[in-house]
């Protein structure tokens, strides 16, 4: 899965989770039997080791058939639960103007 600190969400038989490796951001869905992977979804994001390792810190977001990402550089994603298909995107930063936070904006126990 790569550098990160998100747990996992489990829903319809599906696991999702997120990791950080060879710069970007992943995140996975899984068969919840088998552990066999589904479907991912990368995209280029910085490791953000600046206090800790860095990586991915926020759990994926599971609402009825759609699963929700958002990166510590305030990428936000919606995708179809079933295909990963990307229903939506955007970046929380970019759409408002706020500062991203030392340790990104979304940040593990252990980082905050």
């Amino acid at each position: 899965m790569g550098i990160g600190f998100s747990s996992f969400a489990v829903a319809d038989g599906r696991v999702f989770t997120t990791g950080h490796a060879d710069g970007k951001d992943t995140v996975f869905c899984l068969d919840a039997a088998t552990g066999k992977e589904k479907w991912k979804h990368s995209h280029a994001a910085d490791l953000g080791d600046k206090y800790y390792e860095g990586g991915t810190s926020a759990t994926p977001t599971v609402a009825g058939e759609h699963v929700y990402h958002l990166s510590r550089w305030g990428d936000v994603f919606c995708f179809d639960a079933a295909t990963g298909k990307v229903v939506w995107q955007a970046n929380v930063q970019k759409e408002t103007g706020a500062n991203v936070p030392d340790l990104g904006l979304c940040r593990c126990a252990a980082g905050a």
